[in-house]
C-alpha cells in the first residue's frame, strides 16, 4: 500500500499545554528552598534556578547519554534528583523529536488511520521505557489540540525500571487532563505481561530510545517482537512509533529494526514512501534519520547553553508504522488515482558534488522505485532530512 501524502513540510514549536505540563513537573518534583515555593518568585525563575543547582547532574547525563552510552547502568535514573536533572535537560527536546513525526504525519491522517469500521473512538498507549513521558505527553497533546475523534479515551500503559520517572510521567499525563486511565507498570520489559486481548481498540506502541538499550537483552526483545507478530496476525489496528538518536551506529540498528518490523507486516508512515527494505542499508556509511528547525522555549536555550550546545537544528532516528487495513483508510479518503499522482520523495541526505564550487550538494532522496539524486532548485527553501521533496 503506497503512503504518497503521509509526509508534510512541517517545522516544531512545542504547544504551550506541553511546556506547562514539564514546568509543572519540575517545579512538582524538584527540590525547592523554601521562598521559591511561594508565590512571590516567577515561575520562570524558578525553572532557571532549579536549572543552575542541578547544571552538573543534567551535563553529567548529558555526557553519559552522549559519550558514554555503551556504558549505561540499568539503575542510571532510579534516584529522584537524578529523575528531575534527566527530565529538566532531555524532556523537552524528545518531546520536539515526536511532535516532528505527528506534525509531518498530519492530523488528519492521524485521524483517519484511526477510523476503524466499529466506530470504536478509544485507545490503549503503550509507552515502553517511557522515562518523563515525553512521548505519551506528546501524543496526547496533539490528540486534544486537534481534536481527533477518533482517538477519545485511552488506557494508558508506562512502563519504566524507573520509580520516580514513572510518577512524573503519570503526574504530566495526568496535568494534560483527557478521559484516559493511568497505568504505571515498574520492571524490566521482560517482567512485564504484554499479552494484549485482541479486541477493535486502537493500540498505540511508543519505543522511545528503548531498543538500542535492548541490544544485549535478548528476552526483552524477543517478547516485544513476540507481541507485535501477534497483533500483526490478528490484524488488530496497531500505530508503532520508534524513536533512537540520529547517531550512525544506533540509527543502523533502528533501520534494522524497521526491516524487522516490516516483515511483521506493518507498513512504514513516516518517513518511508514505500514498504520495501532499506535501501540505505546499502550505503554502509550512511544512516537514515529526521531533522528539523526547533523554536525553541527560552528556558530550553537556557538549558542548552548549560550543555554547551545549539538545538536549533533537532535530529532523530524516528519511524512510524500501522497495520495495512489502517493504511487503507487514507488511500480510500478520495485520493487521485496513481497515474496522477506524483511519486513522492523525501530527502534522506545531501552528498556533496564532485565539483570545486565549495558546499554544492545534491539531495539523495528516498522514493518508491528506490534511491536517486535531484538538484536542488535555485533559490529554494534547502531541504531537511526526513522532508518530503
Amino acid at each position: 500500500m503506497k503512503t504518497r501524502e503521509l509526509v508534510s513540510n512541517v517545522g516544531v514549536k512545542l504547544p504551550q499545554d506541553l511546556v506547562q505540563c514539564w514546568e509543572k513537573m519540575i517545579l512538582t518534583f524538584a527540590r525547592l528552598e523554601p521562598e521559591e515555593k511561594g508565590s512571590r518568585i516567577s515561575r520562570a525563575h524558578v525553572l532557571f534556578r532549579v536549572l543552575e543547582r542541578e547544571a552538573d547532574y543534567v551535563k553529567g547525563l548529558w555526557e553519559s547519554f552522549t559519550q558514554e552510552r555503551g556504558k549505561l547502568t540499568k539503575n542510571l535514573l532510579t534516584a529522584k534528583r537524578e529523575a528531575v536533572a534527566y527530565t529538566l535537560g532531555f524532556h523537552l527536546a524528545n518531546a520536539a523529536r515526536f511532535q516532528m513525526v505527528l506534525n509531518r504525519v498530519g492530523a488528519a491522517n492521524l485521524e483517519s488511520l484511526c477510523q476503524n469500521d466499529e466506530k470504536n473512538s478509544s485507545f490503549e498507549l503503550y509507552d515502553v521505557g517511557a522515562g518523563s513521558g515525553a512521548m505519551a505527553q506528546t501524543f496526547l497533546s496533539f490528540i486534544r489540540n486537534h481534536r481527533i475523534s477518533t482517538l477519545r479515551s485511552g488506557r494508558i500503559f508506562l512502563l519504566d525500571i524507573s520509580a520516580p520517572l514513572l510518577d512524573m510521567a503519570a503526574f504530566g499525563v495526568e496535568y494534560l487532563g483527557g478521559r484516559h486511565e493511568i497505568v504505571k507498570k515498574k520492571g524490566r520489559i521482560e517482567e512485564i505481561s504484554l499479552r494484549i486481548e485482541e479486541s477493535s481498540t486502537t493500540k498505540i506502541f511508543l519505543l522511545g530510545y528503548i531498543w538500542n538499550e535492548m541490544s544485549k537483552n535478548k528476552a526483552a526483545r524477543s517478547l516485544l517482537l513476540d507481541c507485535l507478530k501477534r497483533l500483526a496476525e490478528t490484524h488488530q489496528d496497531v500505530l508503532l512509533v520508534v524513536a533512537e538518536p540520529a547517531l550512525q551506529d544506533l540509527s543502523r540498528q533502528t533501520m534494522e529494526f524497521r526491516d524487522v518490523i516490516c516483515h511483521l507486516g506493518f507498513q512504514p508512515i513516516y518517513p518511508c514512501p514505500a514498504g520495501a527494505d532499506c535501501p540505505m542499508l546499502d550505503r554502509t556509511r550512511d544512516w537514515c534519520y529526521g531533522e528539523f528547525a526547533w523554536d525553541r522555549p527560552v528556558i530550553q536555550q537556557k538549558i542548552d547553553r548549560v550543555l554547551g550546545i545549539n538545538r536549533f537544528t533537532v535530529g532523530s532516528s524516528a519511524f512510524m508504522f500501522a497495520t495495512p487495513h489502517m493504511v487503507q483508510r487514507i488511500s480510500n479518503k478520495g485520493q487521485k488515482s496513481t497515474s496522477q499522482q506524483k511519486e513522492i520523495g523525501v530527502v534522506v541526505g545531501k552528498p556533496l558534488r564532485k565539483t570545486r564550487r565549495d558546499g554544492a550538494f545534491d539531495y539523495l532522496v528516498c522514493t518508491e522505485s528506490g534511491l536517486i539524486k535531484e538538484a536542488p532548485k535555485k533559490g529554494a527553501v534547502v531541504r531537511l532530512r526526513g522532508e518530503k521533496i
